[in-house]
């Protein structure tokens, strides 16, 4: 008899993590002195602090922003992957411009793949 570990917690397998980054909006949030927070979780690939990302606004016309922070389990991150729960901190975007159900992504397919 011995230990058996049959699920280490991350189910994201090494493909998903080698695409580009593409998350789901889950909820939005204004923090003051922090700015907008997006949550969900990361369907795949990474992103990281200071990175570059789009978003489809209001309109549904994508827009750039840049990551200013990442935060997992009230931890900062510079990064985060595939299948992590997140909180990304965004640049210059308020909560009207961003909704729930909407996506985040390297490019614009991705940012509008939920619209």
């Amino acid at each position: 008899m011995g230990w058996k570990f049959w699920n280490t917690g991350d189910d994201t397998t090494d493909a998903e993590r080698g695409t580009s980054f593409h998350m789901t909006v889950e909820d939005v949030f204004t923090i003051t002195g922090r700015g907008t927070a997006v949550t969900g979780a990361i369907a795949a690939g990474d992103v990281r602090r200071g990175q570059k990302i789009l978003f489809a606004d209001a309109s549904g016309q994508p827009r750039s922003t840049t990551v200013t922070g990442i935060e997992m389990a009230r931890a900062l991150r510079q990064e985060a992957h595939a299948g992590d729960k997140v909180g990304l901190f965004l640049k210059g975007v308020t909560k009207a411009d961003v909704a729930a159900g909407g996506a985040l992504g390297l490019s614009r397919r991705a940012a509008t793949a939920h619209r």
